[in-house]
């Protein structure tokens, strides 16, 4: 049976290791998720990264993720309480670790999903982990842009059940964030129109894509 000390090394490396996924597939990225007519947007902040693990540090938050991604992460620099304990950081190692399927699968979004603590107006979930979303706020308490960003990471919830509504994506785009257009398409339900309220947030070649004979056919 392993140590304490080598299931911390253990943990230690899979948050190095999803240090890696959210830096390569998530961070410096934003999302459009699409049911219906409406839409919103989320995005993946590198100071969010060490709060979904469900360690702590004395570091900040910045500082924790920037150590994770270069393999600089000791682990005398995080620990465990019992608010956060240490079998739920390793549940969620797991869940952590396959997070980028939420951005290009088909995803459930749940509305006004209820904790013991707080509601989400927002959360996503493959029915296996669940995150809820919430505002970037700014010391005011007022909004710092319209995107949404991941506040929680839960392991087998049942979100659907603790939520006022859910519907499952129709769409999902995605674009650097350093750019006003979106330009990838990392899920689409083939059976679905893609809603002409999103078009201006469109590179061309997804508005020609998407919208083009429509266009053609209306002059």
């Amino acid at each position: 049976m392993a140590t304490r000390e080598e299931k911390k090394d253990e943990l230690r490396d899979k948050i190095v290791q999803a240090a890696e996924i959210y830096s390569r597939e998530l961070s410096g990225k934003v999302f459009l998720y699409v049911v219906g007519d409406e839409s919103f947007e989320v995005c993946f902040p590198s100071d969010h990264f060490r709060h979904l693990t469900g360690v702590c540090s004395r570091m900040s938050a910045g500082e924790f993720y920037r150590k994770a991604k270069n393999h600089k992460l000791e682990v005398n620099q995080f620990y465990t309480t019992d608010q956060h304990p240490f079998s739920t950081a390793q549940q969620k190692m797991k869940c952590l670790h396959q997070l980028p399927e939420l951005t290009r699968n088909t995803v459930c979004v749940v509305k006004d999903m209820w904790t013991a603590s707080i509601v989400y107006k927002l959360g996503l979930t493959n029915l296996s982990f669940t995150i809820g979303l919430t505002r970037q706020l700014d010391k005011d308490n007022k909004p710092i842009n319209t995107w949404y960003v991941p506040q929680t990471l839960r392991v087998n919830d049942k979100a659907i059940e603790n939520s006022q509504d859910s519907d499952f994506v129709d769409f999902i785009l995605m674009r650097d964030a350093s750019k006003s257009k979106y330009e990838t398409v990392m899920y689409s339900d083939p059976n679905k129109p893609l809603p002409e309220t999103v078009a201006d947030m469109l590179s061309e070649e997804l508005r020609e894509r998407f919208y083009g004979e429509e266009e053609t056919s209306s002059c």
